[in-house]
């Protein structure tokens, strides 16, 4: 299992002064966040985290919205997030577009996310990315078992009261999703355990090739001379 560095959020906004009316009914929202994750590799290194989008006024109400091990967990992840009560929740509008943002590459990332989908009214929510994820686990939540489970299918997460933790493979400076179906509200956190390896310098690089191709040509005078 890797232990993951799950994201704290440290600068929620005051201010929750948009609006948009769904379905007859006005909400207010907030559109920014940040929080930082500490390199589990380097803990003197930190990647800032910079949310644009949707913040329902709920933010970090629940503590125990975290709690259930087995849903959370996996063979790839073997902490539950924490703080167990730092993370940002979405209710969900059709033109709005959700964007993380690091101030490091970060390389297989993975999202936690809670009670997508509401599973009292039978609302069926979903995350659209701009990349695909994968599922690592699933299972019940704060709210109880999952009416439909949380499920991937291309970029699409979604669920009726899903809950569970997915992946994105590769290496990433931002990604954005929508929520195109409106509910109660969803919960989701990220976490990492390393930052992406650095690219050389292309100054450095091109040190690298001039010093490799000198022993070549070194190795290939002294053949010339035995």
């Amino acid at each position: 299992m890797l232990f993951r560095s799950w994201v704290v959020w440290t600068n929620f906004p005051s201010s929750f002064g948009n609006s948009v009316t769904v379905s007859g009914t006005t909400y207010t929202y907030a559109t920014y966040a940040t929080g930082y994750i500490i390199d589990p590799l380097n803990t003197n290194n930190s990647i800032l985290v910079t949310y644009n989008g949707e913040v329902n006024s709920s933010t970090a109400s629940r503590s125990a919205i975290w709690a259930n091990s087995s849903t959370y967990t996996s063979s790839t992840v073997s902490n539950l997030p924490s703080p167990n009560n730092s993370y940002i929740t979405l209710t969900g509008y059709p033109n709005l577009t959700n964007k993380l943002t690091f101030s490091q590459p970060i390389s297989n990332f993975v999202m936690a996310i809670a009670s997508l989908g509401a599973g009292g009214a039978g609302v069926n929510a979903s995350y659209n990315f701009d990349s695909a994820p994968v599922l690592l686990s699933h299972g019940s939540g704060f709210w109880g078992s999952e009416n439909s489970p949380l499920s991937v299918s291309g970029n699409v997460v979604s669920g009726i009261e899903g809950n569970g933790t997915i992946q994105f493979n590769g290496t990433f400076t931002s990604l954005s999703w929508t929520t195109p179906n409106d509910e109660y509200y969803s919960a989701f956190t990220i976490g990492a355990t390393s930052v992406a390896a650095p690219i050389p310098e292309p100054s450095a690089f091109s040190l690298l090739v001039i010093g490799l191709g000198g022993v070549i040509a070194l190795h290939r005078v002294r053949r010339k001379e035995d």
